[in-house]
């Protein structure tokens, strides 16, 4: 009887081992499914990101943008905001001859602001052809009086996206069309 007794509670004790063992792995085993829980959402939430996120696929709308009339002049750009002007040239040939530099008077046009708010300011014109990546750099000068001018072409025909900043800070955008001269 001795013997049953020693060997009952060396049962227990293993028995009560066996649950101890258990809990911890339980535990374990949860904090481990927790990890791979934050894991995987992380994961996803990363490909979400890259997927949708992140899209460098260009949205613009790739139409020739509609002139506008300014002082009796037609103007390339945003009613209300920027105008671009051929200064010299022919007047049967495409206003953005391609391959050809022109001249262009140019206009800022936000009647919100006076007309010596943006003197001494620079401005920059970007240019994008529609089937490229590359942003060439047009013209970058000062303003004056919400006027400046500025000589610049395009190297092929096609449709171009013009980005407009003063001082870094973007104004406007717009679409022109570069013809060759016949």
């Amino acid at each position: 009887m001795s013997i049953l007794i020693m060997q009952q509670p060396i049962f227990l004790f293993e028995r009560k081992q066996e649950n101890s063992i258990k809990e911890i792995n339980t535990s374990k085993e949860l904090d481990i499914i927790k990890r791979i829980k934050i894991v995987s959402i992380s994961i996803l939430y990363t490909l979400s990101l890259l997927l949708f996120g992140c899209s460098t696929e260009d949205k613009t709308n790739w139409t020739e943008s509609p002139t506008f009339k300014y002082d009796q002049m037609t103007m390339y750009g945003t009613e209300g905001k920027f105008g671009i002007v051929k200064a010299n040239g022919e007047k049967d040939e495409p206003e953005f001859p391609a391959k050809q530099g022109r001249l262009y008077d140019i206009y800022f046009l936000d009647s919100s602001k006076g007309v010596h708010e943006n003197d001494g300011k620079k401005y920059k014109m970007t240019a994008t052809h529609q089937n490229s990546t590359e942003t060439v750099t047009l013209y970058e000068w000062d303003i004056w009086s919400n006027k400046s001018g500025a000589k610049f072409g395009f190297d092929k025909e096609g449709l171009w996206k013009i980005n407009v900043t003063i001082d870094d800070k973007p104004i406007t955008n717009f679409i022109i069309k570069a013809e060759e001269l016949k």
